[in-house]
C-alpha cells in the first residue's frame, strides 16, 4: 500500500525560485523560512520585478535514485537532479519567455536542459540550490512537512544580505521619548 504523499500536488505543482534571486526585496522577506520551506508566502518582491521561477517534476524514488547512481560526489548528484527534475523555466536571465528542456534521454522519454546551457544561464549556488531542494524532495517521508537544509554557503548570502539590510535600517534610541 503506498503512503499518502504531503499533498495532493506534491508531484506536479511545485516551482521556486534561488533565495539569492535579485527580485527578491531582501529587507521585506524572510529568506531564512523561504529556504527552509521554499513556500512563496515567505517572499516579498520588487516592485515590477520577476524572479527566475524554476519548475520541478516528480521522477519517482526508484527511477531518482537509478539516474544518480552512478554519481561520485554530492556536487554531481544535485547537478544532475537539476538537469532531470527541472521541467521548466519562467524568466531564465536574457529570456523572458518559458524555456523547455529539449533533450531526450533514450529509452526513458525524458526530456531535460543540457549542462552547457545551464551552466551558461546560472551560476552554481543556484544550481545547487535548485538541486538540492529536487534532490530532497525525493527522498522526503509520506505526510510530513517537507523542510530542505540550507547549504553553507547559502546560509552566508542570507546571513550578509541580512545583516546588510538591519545596518542600513535607522536605528532606534531607546532612550529617545
Amino acid at each position: 500500500m503506498a503512503l499518502p504523499l504531503p499533498n495532493p500536488d506534491y508531484k506536479n505543482n511545485f516551482r521556486l525560485c534561488a533565495p539569492h534571486d535579485p527580485a527578491i526585496n531582501i529587507s521585506k522577506s524572510n529568506l531564512v523560512e523561504y529556504a527552509k520551506t521554499c513556500e512563496e508566502k515567505h517572499l516579498v518582491f520588487h516592485d515590477g520585478q520577476t524572479p527566475t521561477w524554476f519548475h520541478l517534476r516528480w521522477l519517482g524514488q526508484a527511477d531518482f535514485a537509478r539516474l544518480l547512481d552512478t554519481t561520485q560526489s554530492n556536487t554531481q548528484k544535485l547537478h544532475l537532479a537539476f538537469i532531470y527534475c527541472v521541467s521548466k523555466i519562467e524568466n531564465a536571465p536574457g529570456n523572458n519567455n518559458i524555456m523547455i528542456p529539449g533533450t531526450t534521454i533514450p529509452g526513458l522519454g525524458l526530456n531535460i536542459f543540457e549542462s552547457k546551457e545551464i551552466e551558461q544561464l546560472f551560476d552554481f549556488n543556484t544550481i545547487m540550490w535548485v538541486g538540492g531542494v529536487a534532490h530532497d524532495r525525493h527522498f522526503l517521508a509520506a505526510g510530513i512537512k517537507p523542510t530542505y537544509q540550507v547549504p553553507h554557503v547559502l546560509a552566508q548570502f542570507i546571513h550578509m544580505k541580512t545583516r546588510s539590510v538591519e545596518d542600513t535600517s535607522p536605528s532606534v534610541d531607546p532612550t529617545a521619548q
